[in-house]
């Protein structure tokens, strides 16, 4: 079981770069001297966890693999969230703990600045419909129509707009 005193007995966590580096293992807790001195010539003080583009970077240990942003709120408070970490910032990447907060799944949706991949016209909150563009928000679990408009530009101010209303739990860069 991953706990704070286990993971900081394993890593160090700088704060402003969010990442985690390997300490030395004690080489008596590996099967042989050998696989400890190998382990520690390879990882001991290299940054911990894999990176993939466009999701969040994994921290592996005891064969289970963690968000790092989770593990990130484990070694400074403690405790695996119940909630959601939210990224102030909307990066994945950026796991410092001044950018994470715990956030409800309608409040992570709030912070959310890209539209999904299937999104057509490439702005959050904007579709087509009957040759012109709409709007919606989604507030409280349900979706509000913010109406027609001629352009896809002026639906997006008005989902812009409305968002400013509705959805307290965002950040803007305003």
């Amino acid at each position: 079981m991953l706990t704070k005193e286990v993971l900081k007995s394993m890593v160090d966590y700088n704060p402003d770069t969010g990442l985690f580096i390997w300490k030395p293992r004690d080489i008596s807790k590996f099967p042989t001297p050998r696989t400890g001195k190998i382990w520690n010539t390879k990882h001991a003080g290299t940054v911990a966890g894999s990176f993939p583009k466009d999701t969040y970077p994994k921290f592996r240990v005891f064969d289970k693999s963690y968000d790092m942003h989770r593990v990130v709120w484990l070694y400074n408070y403690g405790n695996f969230p119940v909630e959601n970490i939210d990224h102030i910032d909307q990066d994945k990447q950026n796991n410092r703990i001044d950018n994470l907060r715990l956030a409800t799944v309608s409040e992570n949706g709030q912070n959310r600045i890209k539209p999904h991949g299937n999104n057509a016209l490439g702005l959050l909150g904007v579709f087509r419909k009957r040759g012109k563009f709409a709007a919606t928000i989604c507030v409280k679990g349900k979706n509000k129509y913010l109406g027609q408009h001629p352009t896809k530009e002026k639906a997006y101010e008005a989902y812009l707009d409305a968002k400013k209303k509705y959805h307290t739990f965002w950040v803007t860069n305003d």
